[in-house]
C-alpha cells in the first residue's frame, strides 16, 4: 500500500506512516530515487514500476510533485500519518495535502471500495422518522407502508453498526451491509405518497414563502409577455404563464390535475377553452433568459409537458413541489410574474376543487345576461344572442348557435326554466368584455356613466337602463352594456322578432306627448298587449 502525499515547494523533515503510535511503517526517506514505486505515471495510471521518464520529474517528487510512501499491514490496525515541514530561507512558506491511499492488490481495492460504502450509507443513516402528512389523505404517508419501511431502515443501520472488521472480512459481506443500509435510506426517503384520483381536482394554495401571497392559488393566465424576477422576461412562445396571483375561485382557470408518471412525479395539467394545458419548464419554450429551467410555464403541447415532483413536508397538508430538470428546483413565488426556481421555495397546500355552478333561471318571455367560465351546454327555451350595436335606442342582437366560454350573452327565454350548468373555470380574468356586453364573475359595482347600462325591470318592462347611481345589486356571472351614445339615452331596448318591444313604454307612460296606436289608427291611452304604435314605430308587447 502506498500513501501519496502532494508536496508543494517543500522541504519534509519528517514524514512517517505510524502504526499504533509506535511502529513506523514507512518514512519519507524511503522514497526511491530508481525506478520503483513510483505510483502514478503521466497518464495518470497507477504504476509501480517502470522507465523514469514515464513518470513526472523522473520520478523524484520534486516541487509541485506527488510523493510516495511505501507500507504493508499483515492485519488491520490504526494507521497515523505523522507529517512535519520545514521551510528554506530562500522558500518561505510550505504546503502539502491531498492523501490518497493506493494498493495494487485487487482484493485489498474491492475491500476498500466497499468499507468506504459502508462508511458512506453510516455517514448518511442519520434519518428521522416521519409523523407528519401521515394519513389517507392525497399526497399523504401511508401508516403502514410508513412503519414498515422505518423497521428495515433500523434493522440495517443495527446490522451495520454492529459489524466488527477483521483479517477475515471480504469485500461480499461489506458490500451486502452497505447494498442493505443505501437500500433500506433510499426506500425510506423515496416512499410513495397516496396517489391522488386520476378525475380528482385540485387547487394548489401557496402556504408560506409567497411574498405575500399566501392563500392564493396557482392561476393560469393567458400573456404574451409576462415580468419575471430580476426584471427579467419570459418569451412564452405558447402564451401562457403559471402565476399565484389570486384567491381560489370556482370561475378561474385554478384547477389542477395530477398525472402519476412514477414514484411521486407527476404530470401536472390545467384546463383552458383551447384544452388541456400542461406544466412545463422554461427551457421548452424560452429564448430570453439564460436560466430557462427555473422558469414554470404552461403548453397545450402534451410532448412538452414537465414532469413534478410531491414532497410532504412535516407539517399536515403542506408540500413542496420540485422542478425535476433544475438542481435543488423546488418551485418559488414572487410579488408578481410566473412561478419560478432559481432560489428560495414556496410550500403549497392542496385542497379539492369544485366546478363552477352557474344557475340560469327565467320567467317565458323574459330577457337576462350569462357569462360561463366553461363552455354552456344547450338548455331547452333559452337562445343566446350577443351584441355588437344599438339602433337609435334599439339593441342589435344577433343568435348564437354554440355560446363559448368566457363570452357574455344576453338569454331569452321562449318558456319557463330552471337549470343550474357546472364546470371546471377556464377564466383568467374577473372580467370578459365582447361587444357591447361585459361579462362579471363576482359582484363588482357598476359606476355611474352616461355609457354603462344594466338589465332591470321598471314598471314591469324590462330593459338595460343607463346607471344614474352607482349599481351595487349585481350578480355573478351576469352582464352589463357599455354603449356610448351620442346622444342620452336613457333606456336600451331590446329587437326580438324584428320588432322592438315595450322597453319604452315606461317613459311612454310617464311622457304625455308620447303616441300610441294599435294596428288599426285607434289611439290608445297605454300599450297593450300585442303589436302598437308608439311614437311611429312598431313596438311588441308581451
Amino acid at each position: 500500500i502506498n500513501l501519496p502525499l502532494i508536496v508543494y515547494w517543500m522541504i519534509v523533515a519528517d514524514f512517517r506512516i505510524v502504526k499504533n503510535g509506535e511502529d513506523v511503517l514507512g518514512t519519507v526517506n524511503d522514497f526511491p530515487r530508481s525506478n520503483n514505486s513510483r505510483g502514478i505515471n503521466k497518464s495518470g495510471e497507477t504504476a509501480f514500476d517502470g522507465d523514469a521518464s514515464e513518470f513526472a520529474n523522473n520520478g523524484n517528487g520534486f516541487g509541485w510533485e506527488w510523493r510516495y510512501v511505501k507500507f504493508t499491514l499483515d492485519e488491520p490496525a490504526t494507521v497515523n500519518i505523522a507529517v512535519k515541514s520545514v521551510a528554506t530561507d530562500y522558500n518561505q512558506w510550505v504546503s502539502f495535502g491531498d492523501y490518497t491511499l493506493q494498493t495494487n492488490d485487487e482484493d485489498n481495492v474491492a475491500l476498500m471500495e466497499a468499507l468506504v460504502a459502508l462508511n458512506d450509507a453510516k455517514t448518511t443513516a442519520t434519518l428521522t422518522k416521519i409523523t407528519g402528512n401521515i394519513g389517507t389523505g392525497v399526497f399523504q404517508y401511508n401508516e403502514n407502508t410508513n412503519n414498515s419501511l422505518w423497521t428495515a431502515y433500523e434493522t440495517a443501520k443495527s446490522n451495520a453498526d454492529a459489524y466488527e472488521f477483521t483479517s477475515s472480512s471480504t469485500a461480499s459481506e461489506v458490500n451486502t451491509l452497505a447494498t442493505a443500509l443505501s437500500t433500506a435510506i433510499s426506500n425510506y426517503q423515496n416512499q410513495q405518497l397516496n396517489a391522488p384520483a386520476a378525475d380528482n381536482h385540485y387547487y394548489v394554495k401557496v402556504a408560506t414563502s409567497g411574498h405575500g401571497m399566501e392563500g392564493n392559488a396557482i392561476v393560469l393566465d393567458r400573456v404574451a409577455e409576462y415580468p419575471v424576477y430580476s426584471g427579467k422576461y419570459i418569451s412564452n412562445n405558447t402564451g401562457f404563464a403559471l402565476t399565484a396571483s389570486a384567491k381560489p375561485a370556482e370561475y378561474l382557470a385554478q384547477v389542477v390535475t395530477f398525472t402519476h408518471v412514477s414514484g411521486n412525479t407527476y404530470n401536472i395539467s390545467m384546463q383552458r377553452t383551447e384544452g388541456t394545458v400542461y406544466w412545463t419548464y422554461g427551457s421548452l419554450n424560452d429564448s430570453k433568459v439564460n436560466w430557462k429551467e427555473s422558469q414554470i410555464q404552461a403548453t397545450t403541447e402534451s410532448s412538452k409537458k414537465g414532469e413534478f415532483k410531491i414532497v410532504a413536508t412535516t407539517t399536515a397538508n403542506v408540500f413542496n413541489i420540485v422542478n425535476t430538470t433544475a438542481t435543488g428546483g423546488t418551485i418559488a413565488c414572487q410579488a408578481e410574474g410566473p412561478l419560478y426556481t432559481e432560489a428560495g421555495n414556496a410550500d403549497f397546500t392542496l385542497a379539492e376543487a369544485t366546478q363552477a355552478s352557474v344557475p340560469v333561471t327565467l320567467s317565458s318571455g323574459k330577457y337576462g345576461t350569462r357569462i360561463f367560465p366553461f363552455t354552456p351546454s344547450a338548455i331547452d327555451g333559452i337562445t343566446y344572442y350577443s351584441c355588437d350595436a344599438v339602433d337609435g335606442s334599439n339593441l342589435t342582437l344577433s343568435p348564437v348557435a354554440e355560446p363559448a366560454a368566457n363570452t357574455p350573452y344576453i338569454i331569452y327565454a321562449s318558456k319557463d326554466v330552471n337549470e343550474t350548468l357546472e364546470g371546471w373555470g377556464t377564466a383568467a380574468t374577473t372580467s370578459y368584455k365582447v361587444g357591447l356586453l361585459t361579462g362579471i364573475y363576482d359582484s363588482p359595482t357598476i359606476a355611474a356613466s352616461a355609457n354603462n347600462y344594466v338589465l332591470q325591470t321598471l314598471n314591469g318592462i324590462q330593459a338595460f337602463y343607463l346607471v344614474k347611481e352607482d349599481f351595487t345589486n349585481t350578480q355573478p356571472y351576469r352582464a352589463y352594456i357599455t354603449y356610448e351614445a351620442p346622444t342620452e339615452v336613457k333606456a336600451l331596448n331590446f329587437v326580438f322578432d324584428e320588432l322592438p318591444t315595450a322597453i319604452n313604454a315606461v317613459e311612454a307612460a310617464e311622457n304625455e306627448k308620447a303616441e300610441i296606436y294599435n294596428l288599426a289608427g285607434q289611439r290608445l291611452n297605454k300599450a297593450q298587449k300585442g303589436v302598437n304604435i308608439i311614437n311611429g314605430k312598431k313596438v311588441l308587447v308581451k
